[in-house]
């Protein structure tokens, strides 16, 4: 398939998940929210398996194995509630289940931050942390506002995304189409040299 045409399609599928996002923002919800738990679930398995290997660390091992089970634990909330409630509500709860997870996982960042540079790794920054932090506490005070902030924002983003997919492609094409005229070849010849 030409590139050109990749671009066209590629917009237009963008163009309308865009529009649903705007449109239909429960559905849409629940699909994300039941995929950020499906993640945090597997993340926060991974995460207490990996903390085993710190063992030796005491407090590190201690607080990261904490962590995880918190973490694994909000991952299964909200993919039960997320499953099993109307996506009206799923929005009101899932804000400060995320935000409390952020809260988790940047304290926990934290934690390791400090373990690692007692023990002679300095390099780390606990800047993500921060960040996580800072947006947890504007879940915690404006939860709706993030909840139709997000759908809004993700909506408009993907249908600007796709009209420069499909601006792009529509160009490509021209150009193409004047370079053949250009260079007066035939359409079987420009599809064997391309």
């Amino acid at each position: 398939m030409k590139a050109q045409l990749q671009w066209l399609i590629g917009g237009v599928v963008l163009l309308l998940v865009g529009i649903f996002v705007l449109v239909n923002p429960t559905t849409v919800l629940k699909v994300a929210v039941i995929g950020f738990g499906l993640y945090t679930m597997i993340e926060a398995l991974y995460a207490l398996v990996m903390s085993f290997s710190f063992r030796s660390v005491g407090g590190v091992f201690t607080f990261n194995a904490v962590r995880s089970l918190l973490s694994l634990v909000i991952g299964l909330l909200v993919v039960y509630f997320a499953a099993t409630s109307s996506g009206a509500s799923v929005a009101g709860w899932t804000v400060y289940l995320i935000a409390i997870w952020l809260l988790v996982s940047a304290i926990g960042e934290i934690v390791e931050i400090q373990a690692l540079r007692k023990a002679g790794f300095d390099m780390f920054s606990a800047s993500n942390a921060i960040v996580s932090i800072v947006l947890a506490l504007i879940m915690f005070l404006f939860p709706v506002v993030v909840n139709n902030a997000i759908f809004i924002t993700v909506g408009i983003f993907l249908i600007l995304i796709a009209i420069g997919l499909i601006v792009w492609g529509v160009r490509m094409m021209m150009f193409e189409k004047r370079l053949k005229d250009e260079f007066k070849v035939s359409e079987t010849e420009w599809e064997e040299k391309s």
